[in-house]
């Protein structure tokens, strides 16, 4: 609830309690136990590690100590943790790494004596460090002789978990015939799949792919909750993907942050590339990229095709001054300051795409130069591209916020229900066909407050209740991003707020789903004011009874009564999109007036009552509204035009 909501109104009260009916009930989480601790500080690999004052010193002998397909948890202490160090001794073996076990959880951020519950990553840092030699500086300086890879996946599925880590210093550069990826996390045999969970992966160091994660050969790895930043794949013609690279992988990347990572080629962030066909989608839902950038396509992604069957979804993310620099010389550099897809499946669903920048389609750019035998569709849809910028390249225009190449090929672009600035005028890239659906729009989206990062939608933004009717088309919830059990809904909104219809069937924000990452979420804010106060109340009170089709008629049961009255005070004051103080509560607007709740109580009494006529429910809502919002009952000298008498006089 709000923390200004209506106090003591004994009306409500009563209100409340008629139409509230069960109880609620909050499910508790089985505490997870420890069979294994680590830490650095007290600890022994001597020890037998089956207590915090038995702990182990290191995580590579928890590691080695637990029974793959067992169950078993490691708990591991806030502290600095190196992959050579084992059994009291350090190797400076760049080889070594922290192997991952089948079916074993490892969870980071504790202090000693912690329980599960008490854990936490954000205070309690714990890292996984590949600067073996304890020397690194700046830039990656003096990162020779650092771990290849940090964290190694192999054989596992997602039963392997990691959760809670900073893995950083990872330097895959073992070139020639070595592994030059994966330097973070690599996933190294086929399908290998871990769980990636509460993990930062920053400032690790590649030649060619994938410096923070490598996912390859069908990997399935589910990767959530994490922040990529920093991380650089660096050779000039292969430094592609720095924070992922899904080598004919079907990740899922659900709630994760790519921020400031650099790829010397494709990708800035994510490149996904398939020549294989694996027959799931990969999925990269409500995670948000800023600052990527690559110097030749994809400031943040990279969707490299053919791959005919399942697709790469990108739903519910924002993109935000991500760069395709461009390579002086290169024609073909600088494409999609966001999203550069070539020759792939793509679809994206829900997202909000601004002030990137690139050479050509500074938003997103789509090019095939192959045919298949099959049609091909990609989807734009739901999705508000504005403000990006295409600063150049050949042909006219350069496509600011899309630009469009399918040649004459076999391939179908469906751009509907979304709101692209400069409408298909702007869109560049020579004349291609695309299906351009009579549902998108060309106006400001009004965000809150761009120039501060707040990039939700205004309460007069004309993004809200026009995205595309059929809501089958947002994904659905099948990883439980809002952690409420119900894997049968459509994906939340970047806030986790619920899209278009609720499970039980209102339909609070018109039953459409908005444009762009952020669903409106104060459809109780009935004057457009980002808050919910007493002006909102009156204009619900006006309306009680009657059908509108919509709000206040709050749970779309037909008609304004009770329930939506109770949805409006639980939600009283700001909205998300409100700035400044909130507003009043009820008792201290009757206050300010000079109104007493004897009067605020006449007055519920007729708006709500049926028998009353319309001439008197008029009356008292103008003297209502004259005394809350324009004079002050007791010292009123402004004229009021409603009809007498007066019934608060």
């Amino acid at each position: 609830m709000k923390p200004n909501r209506i106090k003591h109104l004994r009306f409500f009260i009563v209100l409340a309690a008629l139409v509230m009916v069960g109880s609620m009930t909050q499910s508790a989480t089985a505490q997870i136990v420890a069979d294994w601790f680590v830490d650095g500080a007290t600890g022994s690999d001597s020890d037998t590690g089956q207590t915090w004052g038995q702990a182990f010193a290191t995580p590579r002998k928890a590691l080695a100590a637990a029974q793959p397909n067992s169950g078993e948890v490691i708990f591991v202490a806030a502290g600095t943790y190196y992959p050579d160090e084992i059994n009291g001794g350090d190797s400076d073996d760049r080889d070594d790494t922290f192997s991952l076990v089948n079916d074993v959880s490892v969870y980071g951020g504790f202090l000693n004596g912690d329980v599960f519950g008490e854990r936490n990553p954000e205070v309690n840092i714990t890292i996984l460090s590949g600067d073996i030699d304890q020397n690194d500086g700046p830039n990656f300086a003096n990162n020779d002789e650092n771990s290849i890879n940090v964290v190694t996946a192999e054989d596992v599925d997602p039963s392997a978990v990691l959760d809670g880590f900073t893995i950083t210093a990872g330097n895959a550069d073992d070139l020639p015939g070595g592994i030059a990826w994966g330097a973070g996390i690599i996933c190294r045999d086929f399908a290998a799949s871990p769980t990636i969970n509460r993990c930062i992966i920053k400032d690790n160091f590649a030649w060619v792919w994938a410096a923070g994660m490598y996912c390859g050969n069908n990997s399935r790895a589910i990767i959530s909750n994490c922040t990529f930043q920093g991380n650089v794949a660096q050779i000039n013609e292969s430094g592609t993907g720095a924070a992922v690279y899904c080598n004919n992988a079907a990740p899922a990347i659900i709630k994760c942050t790519f921020d400031s990572n650099q790829a010397r080629y494709d990708g800035g962030a994510i490149f996904v590339k398939r020549t294989s066909d694996p027959p799931e989608d990969l999925t990269i839902t409500n995670c948000i990229f800023t600052n990527n950038q690559a110097r030749h396509r994809g400031g943040a992604i990279y969707v490299h095709g053919p791959f005919p069957g399942a697709e790469v979804v990108i739903s519910n993310s924002l993109f935000v001054d991500n760069w395709a620099q461009g390579i002086p010389g290169d024609p073909q550099s600088g494409r999609g300051g966001a999203i550069y897809c070539f020759r792939g499946r793509m679809a994206v669903i829900c997202c909000t795409i601004v002030d990137n920048q690139a050479v050509e389609g500074g938003g997103v750019a789509i090019r095939v130069n192959i045919a298949l035998d099959d049609k091909v569709a990609i989807d734009l849809r739901d999705t508000i591209l504005f403000d990006n910028v295409a600063d150049g390249g050949e042909g006219e225009p350069p496509g600011n916020q899309l630009w469009v190449n399918l040649g004459p090929f076999y391939w179908v672009l469906t751009v509907d229900y979304c709101d692209v600035q400069g409408g298909l005028a702007d869109v560049g890239g020579g004349g291609s066909e695309v299906f351009w659906g009579d549902n998108n729009i060309d106006d400001d989206p009004l965000f809150v407050d761009p120039t501060n990062g707040d990039y939700r939608l205004d309460a007069l933004s004309p993004c809200i209740d026009v995205g595309d009717p059929d809501e089958t088309v947002i994904p659905m919830d099948e990883f439980d991003v809002d952690q409420d059990g119900d894997f049968d809904e459509p994906t939340p909104d970047l806030d986790l707020n619920d899209r278009v219809i609720d499970a039980d069937g209102s339909c609070i924000g018109g039953g459409i789903v908005d444009m762009g990452a952020y669903e409106f979420e104060c459809p109780w804010d009935l004057d457009g004011d980002c808050s919910v106060g007493a002006s909102d109340l009156l204009i619900l009170l006006v309306a009680w009874g009657d059908n509108p089709g919509g709000p206040p008629d709050f749970d779309c049961n037909g008609i304004v009564g009770a329930t939506d009255l109770l949805a409006l005070l639980v939600n009283w004051g700001l909205c998300a999109c409100g700035v400044g103080p909130p507003p009043l509560s009820l008792e201290e607007e009757l206050a300010d007036a000079c109104l007493s709740q004897e009067d605020w109580d006449a007055f519920v009494a007729v708006m709500t009552d049926p028998n009353a006529s319309q001439e008197d429910k008029d009356r008292y809502y103008c003297w209502m509204n004259h005394y809350l919002f324009h004079c002050n009952r007791c010292n009123c000298t402004h004229p009021s035009e409603c009809p007498s008498p007066d019934p608060f006089g």
